[in-house]
């Protein structure tokens, strides 16, 4: 109930902020559609990401028409809320028909089957997917920017407060050749650490983070980006992200901020429990991650 109130008010909000009249029926939609689902279906908890979903779709398009003149938005944004429209008005129109039928048949509450959610909740991930691409494009500092106010000798700012990197581990024996090689490595490639877990791959990394030519090289730019204490059901592209942006000190979790953070300075980023992230809560979550992490590349 409250992830439903949560994103109806987000919904609302938006609404008032934007100045695109299909934006304003897209949220006035999902509104109406989350309103239906507090009112009336009993399986209200079936609907909590279909809400998640559409606070982001929320922020998403206030995020891509704030402060803009109509005439001032990209047709890529409009013709992609015209395809939404179109596809959330036919979620409101099932939503009242059960509605409807409940009411007639005098029942308390109406129930939706959650294969039809699982559809509907598939189709908003590949709308937030073209968010990620089109509706933020114009909130996106682009790197060869960045590099152009470097070379004016602008100051470019982009964290607030980073992480520190962990310490060398105390104890850590008979990894010296690796550590060494791994070092040596990373001046022409990226690494990754295979093994099967307990074997130390972690501790490795640590001490890897903290080699004097490491250091020298990288100094404060050197993060350590921790997914060992979450499921891999709880992984989702906006938590992996989330976490690389927090690590760096970042105020936007946006993957284009992180790749112009990095691109900024020399940076080291060592993304620890890969498993974690590699098996995502769904599919379409782990191909955005590994596109995510090709960005990164």
């Amino acid at each position: 109930m409250v992830t439903l109130t949560n994103a109806i008010g987000a919904l609302d909000l938006a609404k008032d902020l934007v100045p695109l009249e299909v934006a304003k029926g897209v949220l006035s939609t999902l509104s109406s559609i989350l309103t239906i689902v507090k009112n009336t279906m009993q399986n209200k908890d079936d609907f909590a990401e279909i809400a998640s979903r559409c606070n982001k779709i929320a922020k998403s398009i206030e995020r891509s028409t704030r402060g803009k003149l109509e005439t001032e938005i990209d047709p890529t944004v409009t013709q992609a809320l015209n395809e939404l429209q179109s596809f959330v008005d036919d979620i409101e129109k099932t939503v009242k028909t059960k509605e409807h039928c409940a009411v007639t048949s005098r029942a308390f509450s109406a129930s939706m089957d959650r294969e039809s959610i699982a559809k509907w909740k598939e189709q908003l991930d590949c709308f937030l997917r073209m968010c990620d691409h089109e509706l933020i494009v114009d909130t996106r500092m682009e790197i060869s920017d960045i590099a152009r106010a470097l070379k004016r000798g602008a100051e470019v700012q982009f964290e607030s407060e980073c992480e520190p990197p962990p310490p060398r581990p105390s104890m850590l024996f008979g990894r010296d050749d690796l550590v060494r090689d791994v070092v040596e490595s990373l001046n022409t490639q990226h690494v990754v650490l295979v093994g099967p877990g307990g074997i130390g791959k972690s501790s490795i990394a640590k001490a890897i983070l903290n080699e004097d030519a490491i250091v020298a090289r990288f100094k404060d730019r050197r993060f350590f980006v921790r997914f060992d204490d979450i499921n891999a059901s709880q992984v989702t592209h906006g938590a992996f992200i989330g976490r690389i942006a927090g690590a760096l000190g970042l105020r936007s979790s946006l993957l284009s901020s992180i790749k112009a953070s990095m691109a900024a300075s020399p940076t080291f980023l060592v993304l620890d429990n890969a498993e974690t992230f590699q098996d995502a809560a769904s599919d379409a979550d782990s191909y955005r991650i590994a596109e995510a992490i090709d960005e990164l590349g």
